[in-house]
């Protein structure tokens, strides 16, 4: 890439007066400009020089140390008597601008009209270069968004060592941020204290239990009680649906929370009666209320060796159904079964919470704030590692038909309910080298957008680690590699040559790069031509 600067606000010359180049770039299409001088800049700007400005090449538009624009140039050079007339240049070429730069830091080199820079390591060069690497990395950024964004649910797949989850959560710090972290350390920092990011690896041992929904075991006193539980999918879901609510249906969402709020405080106020001791909390002369728990209102009979409960699910619907009799509760279908044969139990504490609210005159809310939708970015590292339809179950459905209510098969106070909002968006990382992997079937496929992750050379930067890249590169030919596997597929990827300096370089070599390389040996990966090959890695001189 060729890059270059230009400072084109004083047409004149020094001292000559001034125009806003910027609005040269705000034209629609927008232009850079120089002068008819007889001199070697202005032959650059036309090209007329061989090593001139030529189209491709990547022009920092600037006014003294201000930066205004970062631009590739698209066109040839031409003349123009209106732009003359309104920028006073005699000669222009059309750009595309790749990024306004108003405020950045400030440019290193403030004089000069057009200059090439063909020194890498000068400050004008590094400065560029940075926006010129910032601008391919939004472009990238912008890409894999809209897919994500479109389709709900990607994968990154591509061999070892080129960065999948790295991009993945570079992604992930683009939805939710607006920008990507050059210091990794502040983009661990940005995720870590958001609720709108998760990350959980897969595993060959991995199951639904895991990550949707499972039956875990509470100590309650003497006794040991198997409660469902949601896991860190079913979590997930059920934040970002709350703030999909918030945004495009707060007035329920107000309500929901408003009868939440008020059930918590109800039984906060049960439970320090039943810790007073003072007297029962009868619902019918021979039961009374027990016990509470997070999920439900537990009551027993003297005569009963297994208390029961009702759901704060179920108090929640029969009180937006305005339940008013047993024969209603046994009508109300949404309510779990136990209801129809215990109706009147149901019914009894409700009208206990209907008293509650009443006594101490509660309203719900009246006035509701929408709330700005927010994007919640699951990554699942390894996502082929384990068995995916048995980990996923009814969710290979939910994917695709975003909003809908799924049942599980766990029910959290016999509530089977899951849905999985269109806010909730889903990064899979895949390595396709390893053939332990468990099997994607065609259902699953459909469901994602699938991205290739490949090996990148440019991003190298040590001499030697880019003389090692190309050695490494040779051995993913069809000279060295089985005819059944694909070099993109199976390349080590750039990760493994990013070092400081030559001594990470060289254990990388002999701890990482080496024992990988022996291993596509054993699996057939590599024939057994590259053995040779392998072994003079050793000799490599670093």
């Amino acid at each position: 890439m060729v890059f270059w600067h230009i400072q084109m606000n004083q047409p004149w010359g020094r001292n000559g007066g001034e125009i806003n180049s910027k609005e040269m770039l705000e034209r629609n299409p927008p232009v850079i400009g120089t002068g008819e001088w007889d001199d070697l800049q202005c032959r650059y700007f036309k090209g007329a020089d061989q090593r001139g400005l030529k189209i491709n090449d990547i022009v920092l538009v600037h006014e003294g140390k201000k930066p205004i624009a970062l631009c590739k140039v698209v066109g040839e050079n031409f003349t123009d008597a209106s732009l003359s007339a309104e920028f006073h240049h005699g000669n222009f070429r059309q750009v595309e601008v790749l990024m306004f730069l108003d405020g950045e830091d400030d440019f290193p080199q403030p004089q000069g009209t057009l200059e090439r820079l063909v020194n890498s390591e000068t400050g004008s060069y590094e400065y560029i270069e940075y926006y010129y690497d910032l601008h391919i990395k939004n472009v990238s950024m912008n890409n894999y968004s809209e897919i994500l964004l479109n389709k709900k649910q990607i994968i990154l797949q591509g061999p070892p060592g080129t960065g999948k989850t790295y991009t993945a959560k570079d992604i992930a710090e683009y939805l939710i941020y607006g920008k990507v972290s050059d210091d990794k350390k502040v983009q661990k920092a940005n995720l870590e204290k958001t609720d709108q990011f998760k990350l959980v690896q897969f595993h060959p041992s991995y199951s639904y239990e895991d990550f949707v929904r499972g039956i875990s075991a509470k100590s309650n006193g003497n006794n040991i009680e198997y409660l469902s539980e949601n896991k860190a999918f079913a979590e997930f879901a059920a934040l970002a649906n709350k703030n999909w609510k918030a945004a495009f249906n707060p007035i329920e969402l107000s309500q929901e929370n408003w009868l939440q709020d008020t059930i918590d405080d109800f039984k906060e106020y049960l439970l320090n009666n039943i810790e007073k001791g003072e007297s029962r909390i009868s619902i019918t002369p021979k039961v009374y209320i027990n016990r509470i728990t997070e999920n439900s209102i537990r009551y027993n009979s003297d005569a009963w060796e297994v208390d029961g409960g009702v759901p704060v699910s179920d108090l929640i619907k029969m009180y937006n159904a305005g339940i008013k009799t047993r024969k209603e509760v046994k009508e109300l279908t949404t309510l779990t079964k136990t209801a129809k044969s215990l109706a009147t139990y149901w019914i009894k504490i409700l009208e206990l919470f209907q008293k509650y609210i009443k006594d101490n005159n509660l309203k719900p809310i009246e006035n509701t704030v929408t709330e700005a939708e927010k994007k919640f970015v699951l990554i699942i590292d390894e996502i082929n590692r384990a068995n995916l339809p048995s980990v996923l179950g009814e969710l290979i459905y939910a994917l695709e038909y975003r909003g809908e209510e799924v049942s599980s098969m766990y029910a959290i106070d016999e509530d089977y309910k899951l849905i999985i909002p269109d806010n909730l968006l889903i990064i899979g990382t895949m390595n396709t080298a390893d053939r332990s992997v468990g099997h994607i079937d065609y259902a699953i496929r459909r469901r994602f957008a699938f991205i290739n992750i490949l090996p990148n050379e440019t991003v190298i930067t040590n001499p030697k680690a880019k003389v090692l890249y190309g050695k490494i590169a040779e051995l993913f030919t069809d000279e060295y590699r089985a005819p059944d596997f694909s070099s993109k597929d199976v390349q080590l990827g750039h990760s493994y040559f990013i070092v400081k300096d030559d001594k990470e370089l060289k254990l990388k070599l002999e701890y990482e790069i080496i024992p990988i390389l022996q291993e596509y040996l054993k699996d057939g990966i590599l024939l057994d031509k590259a053995k040779d090959k392998i072994n003079e890695l050793y000799n490599f001189g670093i």
